[in-house]
């Protein structure tokens, strides 16, 4: 199978975007890391530990996101534990997930405890939406 000219000429320019961005980022980073290195070394270690903790939420809630968003497309008595497993993360980040994280957490047990007929499973789903919608509520 032969590669067209077009191809050839689709790759190397993805190839050079992704080069393009990747040094941008670099440098972006470069200068963030020089400007606040000038400050005294406290200021520093606390604004490194915020970078530090602000990523690592946004990953957790996203990776929690698009796990509860594929686990409410899986039929209802498929992959229990995993489901059960993620509201039970859900429950401890809670106070760094986002409000659609945590709608969504919602709405997959209450999807669940509409199939689901185990009484302490029953419990455990209707007090994950009972808690959860008090926490949503201010």
């Amino acid at each position: 199978m032969q590669v067209t000219t077009l191809e050839k000429i689709s790759n190397e320019q993805q190839s050079s975007a992704f080069k393009i961005q990747s040094v941008w980022r670099g440098k972006r980073t470069r200068y963030k890391v020089n400007y606040f290195s000038n400050l005294p070394s406290d200021v520093w270690r606390i604004i490194l530990c915020f970078l530090k903790k602000t990523d690592l939420y946004q990953v957790i809630d996203k990776l929690i996101r698009t796990r509860l968003i594929r686990l409410y497309w899986t039929p209802p008595h498929h992959d229990l534990m995993i489901k059960f497993q993620t509201l039970r993360l859900v429950r401890q980040y809670k106070h760094v997930l986002s409000c659609t994280t945590i709608k969504k957490a919602i709405h997959l047990a209450e999807r669940l405890s509409y199939y689901i007929q185990s009484p302490t499973s029953k419990y455990f789903l209707n007090t994950f939406i009972k808690d959860f919608v008090f926490y949503l509520i201010p």
